[in-house]
């Protein structure tokens, strides 16, 4: 269900800057979908500080270079790619497009860049490993390099972990990114307070905290 503002989201042939693909997304996302994509645990310092530190960077001015040729292509875990940038694991983007995981495939083989896929996916690994072999196949040589890397959350159950590791590296999956900050999960109090606004309208919140 789209948002009642979607009439607002602007053309995409007229947005420049990331900041304008947000607020695109906020106007055709369903709340639920914006609300779990945007927002972090607790008082979210932690986002902000991510904001701060990639806002700091800068580039290092060369000038008087040759500049002929510019190949801004690198490595990411031994694996090179066309670009130093990489599409990072985001679970369920399903709730986002039913094709989620399916598009981002396809625009990591488009551009010649890795795709690092969640363990929460709405679609099987299989499936998107699948896309992205095809997407890869469609667009030649500029996706030459590019591969999938794949996410894990360690279950406790570790017979189930080692099983999705086999599965995954059989798909031919090539690097691997270890979360190992969700021994409890974070308190996403935009979530929470989303999920006490909808019994409210449903009339089954007395008030009660929601866990």
């Amino acid at each position: 269900m789209q948002r009642d503002d979607a009439s607002k989201a602007p053309p995409l042939s007229t947005i420049v800057l990331l900041e304008e693909f947000e607020h695109a997304a906020k106007c055709v996302m369903a709340q639920r979908a914006w609300t779990y994509v945007s927002s972090s645990s607790n008082n979210e310092q932690t986002l902000r500080g991510y904001k701060d530190i990639w806002s700091s960077l800068k580039f290092r001015p060369r000038v008087l270079q040759n500049v002929t040729t510019v190949n801004p292509a690198t490595s990411i875990l031994s694996q090179p790619c066309r670009l130093p940038i990489f599409i990072p694991p985001t679970g369920v983007v399903g709730s986002v497009h039913p094709d989620g995981e399916l598009l981002l495939s396809r625009a990591a083989a488009r551009s010649g860049v890795h795709y690092c896929v969640s363990s929460a996916t709405t679609r099987s690994h299989e499936a998107i490993a699948e896309r992205f072999e095809a997407e890869k196949r469609e667009a030649g040589s500029a996706a030459d390099t590019c591969c999938l890397f794949f996410q894990l959350y360690v279950n406790a159950d570790r017979k189930i972990t080692q099983e999705k590791l086999r599965e995954v590296q059989r798909l031919g999956y090539k690097g691997l990114f270890l979360t190992v900050d969700t021994n409890v999960i974070g308190k996403r109090w935009q979530d929470r307070k989303m999920q006490a606004l909808e019994l409210l309208d449903a009339g089954l919140n007395d008030g009660v905290e929601i866990g």
